[in-house]
């Protein structure tokens, strides 16, 4: 499976999750995920950047949410949207009108849950597909192709809020050694997080790109098997996969450090978490595994439609 790519829409991601996965449902505990006290906040959220242990208590209205979303938006999933509104047909105007009223009913239902989110990385990206909903619509009258990076931020990071949700049953023992307190003020504010474009952005979407072509092959194998039952070839590029990974994620948390956007930083730190719990699976992979990527790649799809982005 590929990084998502910029062009896609949410109710792509997100029917993809619902009608794939099956929600394994609470941890045992309902506690914050860091198990830390330092790292959480007088209001209660946890502050912790990095893998999520337990599950979230937004997660459940999430996902529910987001599976309405996505029934409503799937005609257009299969829209030309590298048409600009100034050459619609009739019929395109009226699909992009039914999108556009989908998406603002979405974005207000997402906003009504966002306070009971009780981590801080969950509360930014909820906070920006709300906000990058809301700028796709404002754009739908004008439209043109570049529009859909904005709804390829929503679309990725709504991805990776649901994969948080239905990974974190799976993590509850495992270290991570990313994590670390945010230092984001208001990590669910209705801001743009990247208003102008971040100085890791070239260099972030350039280790993205070589990804891709390093790792080509493997995406194209079946992901349901588990490595008990990999043939030879699927073991050697497994291992392949681990050291592009490996070298790379020295990489993202460079990256991680030196962006200028404290939002851009925490999900950076937060992707390299999931893709090193990746890495370390792959050894013993099982289908359940796959979330971690999903959820790393998903995040590394949303900053890297954000750097294209034009609000």
């Amino acid at each position: 499976m590929p990084w998502i790519v910029l062009a896609v829409s949410l109710s792509v991601v997100v029917a993809i999750v619902v009608g794939l996965l099956v929600w394994r449902g609470p941890s045992e505990s309902d506690n914050l995920g860091s198990g830390d006290p330092s790292r959480v906040a007088a209001n209660g959220v946890d502050r912790t950047v990095g893998l999520v242990h337990e599950k979230d208590p937004v997660c459940d209205e999430w996902i529910r949410l987001s599976a309405e979303l996505a029934e409503k938006e799937k005609i257009w999933s299969a829209a030309d949207r590298g048409t600009p509104a100034t050459m619609w047909t009739e019929r395109q105007r009226e699909t992009f009108a039914d999108l556009s009223k989908a998406m603002k009913t979405a974005a207000d239902q997402f906003e009504s849950i966002l306070p009971s989110a009780r981590n801080v990385v969950l509360q930014e990206l909820i906070a920006q597909v709300i906000v990058h909903l809301r700028i796709f619509v404002d754009k739908v009258p004008n439209y043109v192709e570049a529009d859909k990076s904005i709804a390829g931020v929503a679309g990725n990071f709504g991805t990776a809020t649901t994969f948080i949700c239905t990974a974190a049953p799976l993590l509850p023992s495992r270290v991570d050694d990313n994590a670390a307190p945010s230092e984001v003020a208001d990590p669910s504010a209705l801001t743009p997080f990247m208003k102008t474009r971040d100085s890791i952005c070239d260099e972030f979407v350039a280790v993205l790109d070589r990804q891709d072509a390093a790792l080509a092959g493997w995406y194209a194998t079946d992901w349901t098997i588990p490595s008990t039952k990999w043939t030879p070839n699927q073991r050697k590029l497994s291992d392949a996969v681990r050291e592009v990974l490996e070298r790379d994620l020295v990489r993202f948390s460079e990256f991680a450090k030196k962006a200028k956007d404290r939002i851009v930083g925490d999900l950076l730190t937060t992707q390299n978490a999931y893709m090193e719990a990746f890495v370390d699976a792959l050894p013993t992979y099982v289908p359940d595994d796959n979330q971690f990527w999903t959820v790393g790649s998903s995040l590394g799809g949303g900053i890297k439609a954000a750097c294209e982005a034009q609000l």
